[in-house]
């Protein structure tokens, strides 16, 4: 592409689950969707005869370690890493930063200290946990400083014992990217410097050696490329000191009966068959990647960023948290009351609109801002101004119907939380829209019960929290219930109605799947919810 413009529509055309122009995929934080050429050249290698790469003399064999050693020197100049053999496959960026979190751990020792931040993702931030539950290491979290990371406060946090110091590059629920340069200049060389580039590498250039980390990972999936493969970038000396997080075959120089020894890197961390169909089409992405314009696809995710946080700051039910000009194409945000998050998010979803709803697996992230859950918005290079524009819609469309839900009269006959009454009339002929305003006004009548907002009486499985306590008096059960979004209350306050005051063998003999499919309420929650729905029938049937 040698244009100084970008063609959003060209580049959206390589993608064949795009083609439907009533799709608007917004969540490419999470992953992104799969040009044809990625496709194909999995399609291709399948198709043409596999191999184990590495442990043959066969044709096969041979075709399957070029794919993989190919790939190995892209990625490689892709990152401009010193060396090939610096670039290790791993089956994520999680698993590539549990290989860094255990093979680093095992070298420190009780007090020393491991630097992350409020931005991590669990993935920079759990193995760490466990290594330093497990060595008696001490964790330091560098803070955040108007929605970013004050990197100045690495000379506070940084002392003697200080050993590792692991970052992300780019937050994947704020946008937001730390000064990685400054990070270098301040950490000393003594320290381990490990990068999390999961959410920066499709946005931004990475120059491993510019950025001077000893270690950095990232995802495939994230940049086009296949799920199942993550990339673990190390200097080569680091690396080999390094206990591997797998053994087994593939990664052996000899084994006896009571020790073996094992290669040096990269092939001491690939135990096991690799994921050559994934490689290949990890190779196809980059190339793909590599024909568009970086600094073009920076400016045009920039406008529509813009444009976006334009649009949902007219919205006054609406709190922006990411800031337009984050160099991820963010766009995070909550609703006033943030119980409804996960109802906007299922509205968007029904009208084709994609976003990620929750915690986004930042919760310390969330916790420090007094947040229980946030809406996320991401966007790429095959995202248009008509992608924006139905997001903006379908958010303002919501707003109306709550304005229209508040004025809507409850068809409750009585106040009482749990009451067959109210779930006969909501069992009755109505639209399945009037029997969701129904659902919703129950639940919001609810109240909420910090009693039993307890780990004993969750209910698993269910994306929002429900709680349950069930209390038998006579051998009739009676029930009280809570959950942090109004339809889920509201759901459950009809289910659990269905049964309120009856015997363990009336609740097992109901057939509540027969009553769910006559409703419908299915149509009303996300897989889920529906989970968690389903969780909460399967704890009343094993009612003692």
């Amino acid at each position: 592409m040698t244009s100084n413009t970008f063609d959003a529509a060209q580049f959206k055309a390589q993608f064949p689950a795009l083609k439907n122009q009533a799709v608007h995929y917004l969540d490419n934080a999470a992953t992104t969707q799969k040009p044809s050429v990625v496709i194909e050249a999995i399609r291709h290698y399948y198709q043409n005869g596999v191999g184990n790469a590495h442990r043959g003399s066969h044709r096969y064999s041979r075709d399957a370690t070029k794919v993989i050693e190919s790939c190995r020197q892209s990625t490689a100049d892709f990152i401009n890493a010193e060396h090939s053999d610096n670039i290790v496959f791993t089956q994520s960026c999680t698993a590539a930063l549990n290989t860094l979190a255990k093979g680093i751990g095992e070298q420190l020792q009780a007090g020393d200290e491991i630097i992350l931040s409020l931005l991590e993702h669990h993935a920079n931030l759990l193995p760490w946990q466990e290594v330093a539950k497990n060595k008696g290491l001490v964790l330091k979290f560098l803070p955040l400083h108007n929605g970013e990371l004050d990197i100045d406060q690495l000379k506070t946090l940084i002392t003697d014992n200080t050993r590792v110091v692991s970052l992300s590059a780019c937050s994947n629920t704020l946008g937001c990217a730390p000064d990685l340069h400054q990070a270098r200049q301040i950490i000393p060389e003594s320290c381990v410097f490990v990068v999390d580039a999961a959410q920066h590498i499709a946005h931004n250039t990475v120059d491993v050696q510019q950025i001077g980390c000893d270690f950095l990972c990232f995802s495939a999936h994230k940049m086009y490329g296949p799920e199942g493969l993550g990339v673990l970038y190390g200097k080569r000396s680091k690396l080999n000191k390094l206990t591997p997080l797998l053994t087994g075959g593939g990664m052996i120089q000899q084994v006896g009966l009571e020790e073996s020894s094992y290669l040096e890197a990269p092939h001491r961390f690939e135990a096991g068959s690799p994921a050559t169909a994934a490689i290949a089409g990890f190779q196809a992405a980059l190339d793909f990647f590599g024909q568009w314009p970086l600094e073009h696809i920076k400016h045009h995710k920039q406008t529509l960023c813009h444009h976006a946080h334009q649009g949902l700051k007219q919205l006054n039910e609406i709190q922006l948290f990411s800031d337009p000009h984050n160099p991820a194409g963010i766009v995070c945000f909550s609703l006033q009351e943030q119980e409804l998050n996960i109802e906007l998010a299922d509205f968007l979803d029904r009208h084709g609109i994609s976003v990620r709803q929750g915690h986004h697996c930042t919760q310390p992230l969330l916790q420090s801002m007094n947040q229980s859950s946030l809406l996320r918005a991401s966007i790429a290079p095959y995202n248009t101004r008509e992608d924006m524009d139905a997001l903006l819609r379908a958010c303002e469309a919501f707003l109306q119907n709550q304005k229209h839900i508040k004025q809507t009269p409850s068809d409750a006959p009585a106040k009482k939380e749990l009451n067959a009454q109210r779930a006969k009339v909501i069992s009755g002929k109505m639209s399945w829209q009037q029997r969701q305003k129904q659902l919703i006004l129950w639940g919001k009548e609810i109240t909420i019960k910090a009693d039993i907002r307890k780990e004993r009486y969750m209910i698993p499985g269910c994306e929002s929290a429900l709680w349950l306590h069930a209390k038998r008096r006579n051998g009739f059960w009676n029930f009280r219930h809570d959950s942090d979004a109004r339809l889920i209350r509201g759901v459950s306050a009809l289910i659990l109605s269905w049964v309120e005051g009856c015997r363990s063998e009336e609740i097992k003999a109901f057939d509540f799947n027969k009553a769910i499919e006559e409703l419908q309420l299915e149509n009303y929650l996300s897989p889920s919810r529906s989970n968690g729905i389903h969780s909460l029938i399967n704890h009343l049937r094993n009612l003692p």
